[in-house]
């Protein structure tokens, strides 16, 4: 039954109770913690991510004040993505295991998007925090690099960043990832749609 619902604990279950019989409880203990952690880390490596589109279909949704953004690729029928902006939500904390996923998968869908819509023009790359509650100081090197990298990189591109949890707020400042090198602080927006809106007003004024 526990194959069935999690197969993540079903491993270290196992590991657990075989260390156990064979090599006695003070081993089993171990071998089972040590079991969790490499599991923790091999599915933190790659977490999910989704690529977010405004809700359009459900009119009691896309009529409300605040619009709804989903994953596109789980509502294909009722979502709606921009042709001049890139959204990216980020689901997980961003630490050493996964700074290469996290690079590797936002340049992968830039690509996918500057081909899809026939760039180099004047665009914005979204990306939406909300899932991210902790950055370790692997993952702040990474992304003072990497987002600079980005803006030296890739012509027309804006980046933007949204729905930043407190604490990462606060890390992402004291580690000059906020920064006017970097991301100035008005690239830094609570919500999507206010990112939607700044972008708008952007191209009224070019």
């Amino acid at each position: 039954k526990i194959y069935g619902l999690n197969k993540r604990d079903f491993i270290i279950v196992m590991v657990t109770i075989g260390s156990t019989l064979f090599l006695g409880i003070d081993f089993g203990v171990a071998f089972g913690v040590l079991a969790s952690i490499i599991l923790f880390i091999q599915r933190a490596a790659k977490p999910h991510y989704s690529i977010l589109g405004r809700v359009v279909g459900d009119q009691s949704i896309a009529d409300s004040t605040a619009p709804i953004y989903r994953n596109i690729k789980m509502y294909p029928s009722n979502t709606e993505k921009r042709g001049d902006m890139l959204m990216m939500r980020w689901d997980a904390p961003i630490f050493f295991a996964n700074t290469a996923s996290f690079k590797s998968r936002v340049k992968k869908h830039i690509g996918r998007f500057l081909e899809e819509n026939s760039y180099p023009k004047p665009w914005c790359l979204c990306l939406c925090f909300s899932g991210v509650n902790d950055v370790d100081f692997t993952g702040l090197e990474m992304l003072e690099a990497f987002f600079s990298e980005l803006q030296e990189k890739e012509h027309g591109m804006t980046l933007v960043l949204c729905k930043l949890k407190t604490q990462v707020l606060n890390a992402l400042t004291k580690g000059e990832v906020i920064s006017p090198h970097c991301v100035p602080k008005e690239h830094v927006l609570w919500e999507i749609h206010e990112a939607e809106k700044w972008l708008t007003r952007s191209e009224e004024h070019t």
